[in-house]
């Protein structure tokens, strides 16, 4: 199976959670180094996107494990971007 057909399979709300905590890690990493420090920052930034996709899950009245990776794999994403 060729990528593209990999990527074109996942489904819209895969890719919202993923951007959105992307954007949640990259955020908090951002603001909360300037207080913290770099790397302590980037660590706080990666928990609390992948605490807010949890939450967000547990709210919801079904919990979806495509969901649960797409979050990790965005702040991990965000993480990385701040890093660099």
């Amino acid at each position: 199976m060729r990528i593209v057909d990999r990527i074109t399979g996942i489904s819209g709300d895969k890719w919202v959670h993923l951007l959105a905590c992307q954007v949640i890690a990259f955020t908090v990493a951002s603001l909360d180094s300037i207080i913290e420090g770099r790397l302590i920052g980037a660590c706080i930034g990666c928990f609390v996107a992948v605490a807010a996709g949890v939450a967000k899950e547990l709210i919801d009245d079904h919990v979806d494990k495509g969901d649960l990776i797409a979050d990790v794999i965005g702040a991990a994403m965000g993480t990385v971007y701040f890093l660099i």
